[in-house]
Parts: structure tokens; C-alpha cells; sequence
């Protein structure tokens, strides 16, 4: 496992609580994550069969991320 999806997998199970502050927080997903998303999901030319499967394993856990926050959206409202 990468060292992005171990991070976001602390983040699930932390409940987004392992940032120091909202500013951490928005800029690990805003930047860092978005980056690695969008090029992976952009740079599909250059992407072996090989590949695929990490790939794929490593957005299903961004999308366990985004719906573990809509999860917890009532919480904060």
C-alpha cells in the first residue's frame, strides 16, 4: 500500500481528526490529493495493465474518504 492511501486511510479512520487544523486539512485534500487523482485519472495513456489494479484500489479508498465526510456532514450542522 502507498503511503497516500495509508494516509487516507488514517483519515477514515480517524474521522478527519488527524489534522492539526482546518488549513491542514484542506490543503492535504485540495493539493496534494487532488494532484495525485487528477493525474491519475488523466494519464491514462501511460497507464500498464499492471497498474490498473493499484489504481483502482486507491480510488475506491479516496471514495470510502468522501463518503465517510458526507457521513459525518450532519454532525457538524
Amino acid at each position: 500500500m502507498s503511503l497516500l492511501e495509508n494516509r487516507v486511510n488514517e483519515i477514515i479512520a480517524s474521522d478527519f481528526r488527524c489534522f492539526n487544523s482546518a488549513y491542514e486539512c484542506t490543503q492535504f485534500i485540495r493539493g496534494e490529493l487532488f494532484f495525485y487523482v487528477d493525474s491519475l485519472l488523466t494519464l491514462q495513456s501511460q497507464t500498464s495493465r499492471e497498474d490498473l489494479q493499484a489504481i483502482l484500489n486507491f480510488i475506491e479508498v479516496v471514495f470510502k474518504m468522501i463518503l465517510r465526510w458526507y457521513r459525518l456532514i450532519p454532525s457538524y450542522t
